[in-house]
């Protein structure tokens, strides 16, 4: 079985290789019980036990294995790593566009009053729920060359029906 890991996550994956001398005041180094320097603040997201294996046998790779993680609301994630360990498995687990092979990811839905297992989710839930709620930038752009910057931009806010006057105003902001 063949396995790497993202360093600085947890699990069976190899430590972040930098002392708690070297991190930032803002950054958060999960372990095994996902606790960490922001462990205080309630999680917005929170895997437990997330493992991914693909192939069988002797083929079978171990690419994420055993992740407890808690991401705090407002926090930034970085994952980080060499080629091949792991990280946008991790990534995709996070953000329901992959399925763990065992393993829970769950989001705090204060308008629920509860948690959402996201690793439990049919896919047209999974669908409705990164059009509203989760935001993926991939490594390849996927920009849409017969469209404008703003256009670009405003585009998941046309799928979900923004109003346009609304859409304009929040293209604007950020651009």
């Amino acid at each position: 079985m063949s396995h790497a890991a993202p360093e600085g996550v947890t699990g069976q994956q190899g430590p972040d290789q930098r002392g708690p001398d070297q991190r930032g005041p803002d950054q958060q180094t999960p372990d095994r019980r996902g606790s960490g320097r922001h462990a205080a603040a309630p999680p917005l997201l929170r895997a437990r036990g997330l493992t991914r294996r693909f192939g069988s046998g002797r083929r079978e790779v171990l690419a994420v294995d055993g992740i407890d993680l808690d991401v705090p609301a407002g926090r930034l994630l970085v994952v980080r790593g060499r080629s091949g360990s792991g990280k946008t498995t991790l990534l995709n687990l996070l953000a329901g566009l992959d399925r763990p092979t065992s393993g829970t990811v769950r989001l705090a839905d204060a308008r629920a009053g509860h948690d959402q297992e996201i690793s439990a989710m049919s896919q047209p839930e999974l669908v409705e729920l990164r059009r509203r709620r989760i935001g993926v930038v991939f490594q390849t752009f996927a920009l849409l060359g017969e469209l404008t910057a703003a256009e670009n931009v405003g585009l998941p806010l046309r799928l979900v029906g923004t109003d346009p006057a609304e859409r304009e105003q929040r293209v604007a902001e950020l651009l």
